[in-house]
């Protein structure tokens, strides 16, 4: 399950996931991000701190937000990793694994 939340803040648009970013819960972030999709003068912050899990679709749907320029936050060392990895480098669309 993923909670989704978005919340209008002065310094922009804040996202906060809850729970786990894999299977049908990709599509809804993907869906629930293109009804409420900001400006694109505006920013907006992606905080992972309270995700538990992101399969490789996860990734590449987060990778493609950051092509956007959405920027993450995160606490634990697995969202860490995860943001230092779609950000450094992106995740390529054939690649498995997660």
């Amino acid at each position: 399950m993923l909670k989704i939340t978005f919340q209008d803040t002065p310094e922009g648009t804040e996202v906060k996931l809850e729970g786990k970013l894999a299977g049908p819960w990709v599509e809804e972030l993907e869906r629930s991000w293109t009804e409420h999709s900001p400006q694109a003068s505006e920013n907006v912050i992606m905080d992972l701190s309270d995700v538990t899990y992101i399969d490789p679709e996860g990734k590449r749907l987060l990778t493609r937000m950051v092509e956007k320029g959405v920027c993450f936050k995160g606490t634990h060392l697995m969202t860490k990793y995860v943001i230092d990895e779609i950000t450094r480098v992106g995740i390529p669309s054939g690649r498995n694994g997660g």
